[in-house]
């Protein structure tokens, strides 16, 4: 890459991480959105592994105080048995086919965000077991795109968590299955030395959105934010679902 397209590829990192830091979720959205104009959709959610483990794992350090282990169990250990098959389908799945399912889970995942209305106390409960099939196919999802947010939000905007309880368990579950990922592409060589110029300065543009982000958290609400993020996302399947047709 140029230094033109690294600084790029920083700055789109930091614009992720910071929105994540604000609403819990929305880093491989919104990176992958920006992204998938310039970049193949494959390697742009490799290269954006380490740095998405290096986000959650500062914004979990940030709110740790926060986090409550209860009812993750079975989300957790879903998640992490599927992170490895979803890399997998990332790596050997036709790229017509990775569009139209990215552009498909990009459509559902902003329409859950835009009919859900984010209450302190919510109404229903998810009981923990169907932390089973949340946690599998959140876990699919990260694997192949880093985005294994609908289905876990899905689940945690349903248990009792207030809203730094609630970033700072999807941070815990996405950071721990980030590291079965990064660790799976460095494995597989998808990931090596070769990358360190992009990597490195990528992380550190995690740690400046992140930093952004967490600031903004403490003093303004995420539901304007939240909207716009997703009427993006949509935009972004839209874009994503022409290649794949084209």
């Amino acid at each position: 890459m140029t230094p033109t397209e690294i600084a790029v590829f920083v700055l789109v990192v930091a614009v992720g991480s910071a929105t994540q830091a604000i609403t819990g979720f929305g880093f491989g959205l919104v990176a992958l959105g920006l992204l998938g104009w310039w970049m193949e959709l494959r390697e742009a959610s490799v290269l954006l592994a380490p740095a998405g483990l290096a986000m959650n794992a500062l914004i979990f350090l940030r709110l740790r105080r926060h986090f409550t282990w209860t009812g993750l169990g079975p989300l957790a250990v879903a998640g992490l048995v599927a992170v490895p098959l979803g890399g997998l389908v990332l790596l050997h799945v036709s790229l017509r086919w990775l569009e139209l399912a990215l552009a498909a889970v990009m459509f559902a995942s902003a329409a859950q965000g835009l009919r859900r209305r984010r209450d302190d106390a919510p109404r229903t409960w998810h009981p923990v077991t169907a932390g089973v099939p949340c946690g599998f196919v959140g876990g699919l999802l990260t694997g192949a795109y880093g985005i294994g947010g609908p289905p876990v939000v899905s689940y945690l905007l349903n248990r009792p968590l207030d809203r730094f309880q609630f970033i700072a368990a999807t941070q815990a579950l996405f950071g721990v299955a980030a590291v079965v990922r990064v660790t799976q592409f460095v494995w597989l060589g998808q990931i090596g030395r070769e990358h360190l110029p992009l990597v490195l300065p990528a992380v550190a543009g995690a740690a400046a959105g992140v930093t952004v982000g967490v600031h903004l958290l403490h003093r303004m609400s995420d539901r304007r934010v939240r909207q716009i993020v997703l009427w993006f996302v949509v935009a972004c399947g839209a874009r994503y679902l022409w290649a794949a047709l084209a």
